[in-house]
């Protein structure tokens, strides 16, 4: 993995883009200059509505962002955000391969003569209403990303998916509030301002009701204490320089069941001062994504290219016009589709789809 002395730092200040959103296209600035990338953003998908959207960038061109953007829905990557594993890296050249990415027709549409070749991207949240991820495009002078660059987004991807939760509660609110605690206060969740020493320096409504409620959290002379033993662990390291570790949030249920997602994180930009207080936030988790594709992948053990296929399937796309998506061959489209009809015990197209598309309301 490369870490090198300014790790922390970088690591700091991705923490900073929860508090400044407008700080994100910095921070994806370093990022991709570790990965020796061209280009980088923070990306929100909805497949069910059908919608994309870039939360932030770093060198992307206006008109080529639009473009990606409106053309979205025939990306063959996009799929593969429902199945992947969230927090490890997916990287192009190794899941897809360069010379088919070059044939679809997306790449034709959008990306061709831009220069690029290898794309390196992690999904940090996949909830009921959005896929959300990181990605580095790297240029064709760089070549594929290395095991070492892989390395390098698997140990940076914890940090940035705590700090895209948090800037995410806060981005929809008032952008006349200056103040922290203004912004805090308006949130649904519960938040608090803990020195490491525990002594509470700020609590909004939400987390004063927590407080009362005292079956996750409660204040002892002053001091935030966890009521649950998991949550009073996780407290107990908030002196430890918590920007080094990956162990920042949890979810935890009380004794009626009530479940609560609990995230911590240094405010400060390097957490090395002794007084560097911690915003903690408690927050109901939301439900995991369901979707038909999903589903599938899982209930029926499909392979990566079966699951391109069954994408392409369920967007009502004919054999020609998904392998021009896929960049592949009709016949390979059959062939997968012929192993996706053998797994699910169906015969026709129709059917297949009809089934997968049931398995929503079936196993929810």
């Amino acid at each position: 993995m490369r870490v090198d002395p300014t790790f922390s730092d970088l690591v700091g200040r991705i923490y900073d883009c929860s508090l400044d959103k407008d700080l994100w296209p910095a921070v994806l600035g370093e990022i991709c200059g570790v990965l020796n990338g061209k280009l980088a953003d923070i990306s929100v998908s909805d497949p069910l509505g059908r919608s994309f959207s870039v939360q932030a960038s770093h060198g992307w061109e206006p008109e080529l962002l639009a473009r990606v953007i409106r053309h979205a829905p025939i990306n063959p990557a996009l799929p593969h955000g429902l199945v992947h594993p969230v927090g490890e890296p997916w990287c192009g050249s190794r899941e897809m391969g360069v010379d088919r990415f070059r044939r679809s027709l997306y790449w034709r549409t959008c990306m061709e003569g831009q220069g690029t070749l290898d794309l390196v991207a992690v999904m940090i949240t996949r909830k009921a209403s959005e896929i959300g991820f990181w990605e580095v495009t790297g240029g064709e002078e760089r070549g594929v990303f290395s095991d070492e660059d892989l390395d390098f987004a698997r140990a940076i991807t914890p940090h940035i998916r705590r700090a895209v939760e948090i800037s995410g509660l806060i981005r929809n609110q008032a952008g006349t509030e200056r103040s922290l605690h203004g912004m805090l206060e308006r949130l649904s969740a519960a938040a608090l301002i803990v020195a490491p020493d525990g002594t509470i320096r700020f609590r909004n409504a939400a987390a004063e009701a927590e407080l009362r409620d005292g079956s996750f959290v409660r204040e002892a002379a002053g001091r935030l204490v966890g009521a649950r033993a998991e949550v009073a662990r996780l407290l107990a390291h908030l002196g430890d320089h918590p920007m080094r570790q990956d162990g920042c949030d949890l979810v935890v249920a009380n004794a009626a069941g009530r479940r609560l997602h609990v995230t911590w994180a240094c405010l400060d930009r390097v957490a090395e001062a002794a007084d560097a207080p911690f915003l903690v936030l408690l927050r109901s988790p939301e439900p995991d994504l369901r979707t038909p594709l999903g589903l599938a992948s899982e209930l029926y053990g499909l392979t990566r290219a079966e699951t391109e296929t069954l994408a392409q399937m369920l967007e009502g796309r004919s054999l020609d016009e998904a392998g021009a998506v896929l960049g592949v061959a009709r016949s390979t489209v059959k062939t997968h589709l012929d192993g996706l009809f053998a797994k699910t015990g169906t015969r026709r197209q129709a059917e297949l789809v009809a089934r997968v598309m049931g398995l929503v309301t079936a196993l929810r």
